[in-house]
C-alpha cells in the first residue's frame, strides 16, 4: 500500500510539474509579445512606462512573409499536409538581401515555442532577428494563425474538430521538414513542395510535382518523382530514371540510358536508338520501333505492332500474334507463321519483311531496306531511298522524302 501511495503521488507530481511548465512558457511568451509591442529599444533603455502612449507600428498587422519582405528580404510560403490531415504553412527566407539566387546555403530549420508562430523569428527587425541572416525555414504548428485552410475533413462523419488537446510537435516538424526545398545552386523553382536539384534546373508547376532529384540541365514539368542526371526533357511523367539524351512524355516508369524517344508508355528498359509508342513494358536494345505492344524482348531491327509477347532476334516483323520465336527472314500475317525470303510483291497485307525491289500498298507494318515505295502504311523501318506517304511512324536513315497526311 505504501508503494502504491508513493507511485500515485509521483504521478500527481509529474502532472503538476508539466502544468507549471506549460503555464511558465505561456507567461514567457505573453511577456515577450508585450515587450515587443511596447517597443524593443525603449524596453531595453527603461524608457517605457505602462502609461506611455506609443506610436502605431505597421508590423503589427503584417504576416510573416510581409514582415520579411518589408525589410528587403525574399520570402516564400509552402504548405505541408500532416499524416492526420492538417495543412501547415512553412515560411522560408531563401537568401539574404542583395545575394545571388545561385548561392548555395545549408538548411536551417527554426521551430517556434508554445502558443507562438513563425513570426517570432522576424518580429525583432533585421538587426535582432535570427530568422533573417540564416536563410532559414520556419515551421508553424497546428492551430496558429499561419495554418492554411484548417484541416482536411472527412465529409461522411460531418466532424469539424478544432483545438486538439495533445500537440504532436514531432509530427509537425517532420512533415514540414519533409517539404523543405534543398536547392544548392542555379535552380529556378516555382510553387513546388520538395525539390532536390543541384544545378541548372528549371522546374514549373511543382505542386503537381512533389519530389525531384535532378542534377543538371533538366527541364521538368508536372512530374512527381524524377531521377535524371543530364540533358533530360520530361513532361507529365511520374517516375523516371534516365541518364542522358532522353525525351519522355506521358510515361510513368522509364529506365532509358541514351538516345530514346518514348511516348505514352508505362515501363520501358531501352538502351539506345529506340522509338517506342503506346507500349507498357519493353526491353529493346537497339534499332527498335514498337507500337501498341505490351511486353517485348527484341534485340535488333524489329518492328512489332499489337502483339503481347515476342522473342525475336533480328529482321522480324510480327503483328496480331501472341507468341513468336522467329530468328530471321520471317514474314508473318494474321496469326500464324510465314517464311518468305525475297522478290515478293504483296498487297493488302498486314506484316511484311521484304529486303529489296518491293512495292507495297495498304500495309500496316513494313521492314524494307532499299528501293521501296510505300503508301498508306502506319509503321515503317526503311533504311534508304524511301518515298513514303500517309505513314505514322518512320525511321528512314538516308535520302528521306516523307509526306505525312
Amino acid at each position: 500500500m505504501h508503494f502504491m501511495r508513493n507511485s500515485h503521488y509521483s504521478s500527481i507530481n509529474e502532472y503538476a510539474g508539466l502544468v507549471l511548465l506549460l503555464v511558465a512558457l505561456s507567461l514567457i511568451d505573453f511577456g515577450y509579445c508585450y515587450c515587443y509591442r511596447a517597443g524593443y529599444d525603449g524596453f531595453l533603455n527603461n524608457e517605457v512606462g505602462l502609461s506611455t502612449t506609443m506610436e502605431y507600428d505597421p508590423d503589427v498587422d503584417l504576416t510573416t512573409p510581409e514582415l520579411v519582405r518589408r525589410h528587403g528580404y525574399p520570402a516564400e510560403s509552402h504548405v505541408a499536409l500532416t499524416s492526420d490531415g492538417y495543412l501547415l504553412t512553412l515560411h522560408r527566407i531563401p537568401r539574404g538581401r542583395g545575394h545571388s539566387s545561385n548561392l548555395s546555403r545549408p538548411v536551417v530549420f527554426l521551430q517556434h515555442g508554445l502558443l507562438s508562430s513563425s513570426a517570432d523569428w522576424v518580429l525583432m527587425g533585421p538587426s535582432h532577428s535570427l530568422g533573417r541572416p540564416c536563410g532559414s525555414h520556419r515551421n508553424n504548428t497546428r492551430n496558429n494563425t499561419n495554418i492554411q485552410s484548417g484541416r482536411v475533413f472527412n465529409t461522411r462523419d460531418n466532424t469539424n474538430t478544432q483545438s486538439g488537446r495533445v500537440f504532436n510537435t514531432r509530427n509537425n516538424t517532420n512533415t514540414q521538414s519533409g517539404r523543405m526545398l534543398n536547392t544548392h545552386n542555379n535552380t529556378n523553382t516555382q510553387s513546388g513542395r520538395m525539390f532536390n536539384t543541384r544545378n541548372n534546373t528549371n522546374i514549373q508547376s511543382g505542386r503537381s510535382g512533389r519530389m525531384f532529384n535532378t542534377r543538371n540541365n533538366t527541364n521538368t514539368q508536372s512530374g512527381r518523382v524524377f531521377n535524371t542526371r543530364k540533358n533530360i526533357n520530361t513532361q507529365s511523367g511520374r517516375v523516371f530514371n534516365t541518364r542522358n539524351n532522353t525525351n519522355i512524355q506521358s510515361g510513368r516508369v522509364f529506365n532509358t540510358r541514351n538516345n530514346t524517344n518514348i511516348q505514352s508508355g508505362r515501363m520501358f528498359n531501352t538502351r539506345n536508338n529506340t522509338n517506342t509508342q503506346s507500349g507498357r513494358m519493353f526491353n529493346t536494345r537497339n534499332n527498335i520501333n514498337t507500337q501498341s505492344g505490351r511486353m517485348f524482348n527484341t534485340r535488333n531491327n524489329t518492328n512489332i505492332q499489337s502483339g503481347r509477347v515476342f522473342n525475336s532476334r533480328n529482321n522480324t516483323n510480327i503483328q496480331s500474334g501472341r507468341v513468336f520465336n522467329t530468328r530471321n527472314n520471317t514474314n508473318i500475317q494474321s496469326g500464324r507463321v510465314f517464311n518468305t525470303r525475297n522478290n515478293t510483291n504483296i498487297q493488302s497485307g498486314r506484316v511484311f519483311n521484304t529486303r529489296n525491289n518491293t512495292n507495297i500498298q495498304s500495309g500496316r507494318v513494313f521492314n524494307s531496306r532499299n528501293n521501296t515505295n510505300t503508301q498508306s502504311g502506319r509503321m515503317f523501318n526503311t533504311r534508304n531511298n524511301i518515298n513514303t506517304q500517309s505513314g505514322r511512324v518512320f525511321d528512314p536513315r538516308v535520302v528521306k522524302e516523307l509526306q505525312i497526311n
